[in-house]
């Protein structure tokens, strides 16, 4: 059986232009709405995949919603997991994916199809996203913009899967790392960006939906997974003799460290005034042992800012 990604002897005839993959675990109607959203799209030579990762809900209703919506049932093994079996199972030349929470705009599929038509040098399209909140209201302002494989290792990364649509003949490695626990994403993207271009469409292609099973990630977590997949790619920069690849690849890392050092300590403090005095305890010494020096300008800046609101 061939890896995810890889090319098969010969592409099975008659396929769509574009797979979707839709990995769905919680299922719902949330769920419901997503799937939706891409069986909505102006495009028409396109599949849409939900791969069912071990859920509770049978999804027997969503093949027919649309006669290209088609349900693939696997064991709970993860997200990655689940997108992996979707691309094995996908017929497209490009691959676009789709989290079960999110939607996407009705010209999405279209718009990076287009881009990645006319840049044959290109692995992957993203966009513009609009975040929003569990009643669908737009929260903060759109994200989102052109980035290339140095900006992404400088922590420049695409915001989510859910924005990526990929050329199938160019995922290699085996598709997503189904060992990471976070991060599968950024190093996903990475490895498409070190080879190939990437093309920004000026577009809100996706709406991505925070609610109380996604808006918390564990900076340490994050930390440790993040850290070393842009370690790898500076050795390897640093194997080519690339120097400004290499900089770029340890400017990510402070950043990197940077981030989630700072998140932890904020999250401390929100523990704190919520009365949750261990939960801050924990958050605070996650952040020293992420970055002590960055703890530590922080909290003086955040001292600072007390004083200075006080006074």
């Amino acid at each position: 059986m061939p890896r995810p990604g890889e090319e098969q002897t010969e592409m099975r005839s008659g396929g769509p232009d574009v797979s979707v993959v839709i990995p769905a675990y919680r299922g719902g109607p949330l769920l419901r709405r997503a799937v939706q959203s891409m069986a909505g799209q102006s495009f028409e030579s396109l599949e849409v995949l939900v791969v069912s990762d071990g859920s509770d809900d049978p999804m027997d209703d969503l093949e027919a919603l649309d006669a290209r919506v088609r349900v693939i049932r696997c064991e709970h093994r993860g997200v990655s997991a689940a997108r992996n079996t979707g691309l094995l199972e996908s017929r497209g030349r490009f691959v676009a994916f789709l989290d079960e929470d999110d939607l996407a705009m009705e010209g999405r599929i279209a718009a990076q199809f287009a881009a990645l038509s006319d840049r044959p040098d290109a692995a992957m399209a993203h966009g513009q996203v609009q975040v929003i909140d569990e009643c669908g209201r737009q929260v903060g302002p759109l994200r989102g913009g052109p980035v290339t494989y140095p900006d992404m290792l400088r922590a420049r990364f695409l915001h989510m899967t859910s924005l990526m649509v990929s050329r199938r003949e160019a995922i290699v490695a085996g598709g997503f790392d189904a060992l990471l626990i976070t991060g599968e994403d950024i190093d996903f993207q990475l490895r498409l960006a070190k080879d190939h271009a990437v093309v920004f469409v000026p577009e809100v292609l996706t709406r991505y939906r925070l609610h109380a099973d996604n808006t918390r990630i564990d900076p340490l977590m994050a930390q440790q997974v993040i850290g070393p997949i842009l370690r790898a790619h500076r050795r390897w920069a640093t194997q080519m003799q690339l120097p400004e690849l290499v900089s770029a690849a340890a400017d990510g890392m402070r950043t990197n460290r940077r981030t989630n050092a700072t998140a932890a300590y904020r999250q401390a403090g929100q523990a704190r005034r919520c009365g949750r005095i261990r939960d801050s305890a924990r958050y605070l010494v996650m952040s020293l042992r992420i970055d002590p020096r960055v703890t530590l300008k922080v909290a003086l800046r955040t001292a600072w800012d007390d004083l200075r609101r006080a006074g």
